[in-house]
């Protein structure tokens, strides 16, 4: 495993080897080839990282203060640890908003893997406007003002497709530098409302009474038939038979469980898996369609293009 360090002085180092246009940043590091494209506000940076490992490596990434960040990860599952903490997991297409208050972190990244992330840098006014309004946002807080290691909920959620749309009006939005500056702090306000509810409705969860521990065992039993046989998805109805349930409850109780629809979470996994294939596989189109549950490569092609704004040839091209 190579370890490669990367903190304020080195990439001050590294500064001189940029290739920068429009807030576009890209250099070779031990082991790999890292991009960062750059949006710049007041109140918050946003940046687009992308990882192209050949070698397995660590990544060291350090702060000299505190660090709030609204966390996306959207490609492959990505392994961290912050100093003198346990080792948290982001899978793919998740999300979490994460206080590093300064402390040394440590990135494993897998080689011959891509990895693709979108993060919102926070300054700390952005957030402690809006203290004493929200329980979960006060108590994300008050660990964040006591120099604490923090995150919104404990562990990373599902990326919903509300979500997906907005990262992806942000990454195209262009509009002239004033306006841009507003519409993308509008959207960032959106994006992290979304995280919050999102990490408030996952928190009740265990709270609720209103679900029977047998009819819990139906929706998890859907959500590993989904995850189990993405060759071949069934219609909702279908599902629900399967597990011993009807549509409606398994519908319900699918949104309480995991803040995601059925056909939303069922995408978003056909999706995440077809750009793994696309991106980590040699597979032709039309094998990666039929693993991914498409009768053809064209209504695999335009579900992809919806969903990542990218065709699935454009993708492997590059």
């Amino acid at each position: 495993m190579m370890e490669f360090t990367l903190n304020e002085n080195n990439i001050l180092e590294l500064a001189s080897h940029y290739k920068v246009k429009d807030n576009v940043m890209h250099f070779d590091i031990p082991g790999g080839h890292v991009g960062f494209t750059e949006y710049k506000s007041n109140q918050f940076n946003v940046l687009q990282g992308r990882y192209e490992m050949e070698t397995d490596c660590f990544i060291e990434d350090s702060t000299s203060g505190p660090s709030i960040e609204m966390q996306f990860n959207l490609s492959a599952p990505i392994e961290f640890s912050i100093y003198r903490q346990e080792e948290i997991l982001a899978p793919a297409m998740h999300h979490n908003v994460i206080n590093l208050c300064g402390e040394r972190t440590t990135i494993a990244l897998e080689g011959k893997k891509h990895y693709q992330t979108f993060d919102v840098h926070l300054s700390p006014a952005f957030l402690t406007r809006w203290y004493g309004q929200y329980a979960l946002l006060d108590e994300f807080l008050d660990k964040a003002n006591a120099q604490e290691p923090a995150l919104l909920f404990k562990d990373y959620m599902p990326i919903t497709p509300q979500m997906q749309v907005i990262m992806k009006e942000i990454v195209e939005c262009d509009y002239n530098t004033f306006i841009r500056q507003l519409y993308i702090e509008a959207k960032v306000q959106e994006l992290f409302a979304l995280q919050l509810d999102l990490a408030s409705c996952m928190k009740q969860i265990g709270k609720s009474q209103s679900m029977h521990a047998a009819d819990k065992e139906r929706i998890y039993a859907a959500k590993a038939y989904i995850e189990e046989n993405l060759d071949t998805p069934c219609s909702i109805i279908a599902l629900a038979h399967k597990v011993g349930t009807n549509d409606f409850k398994l519908k319900k109780g699918f949104k309480e469980l995991f803040g995601s629809t059925v056909f939303a979470y069922m995408q978003q996994l056909r999706m995440t898996k077809a750009r793994e294939y696309l991106n980590n596989s040699s597979l032709p189109l039309d094998e990666i369609a039929a693993l991914t549950g498409y009768s053809n490569v064209a209504n695999f092609t335009n579900a992809f293009k919806k969903h990542f704004n990218i065709t699935p040839g454009s993708l492997r091209k590059g």
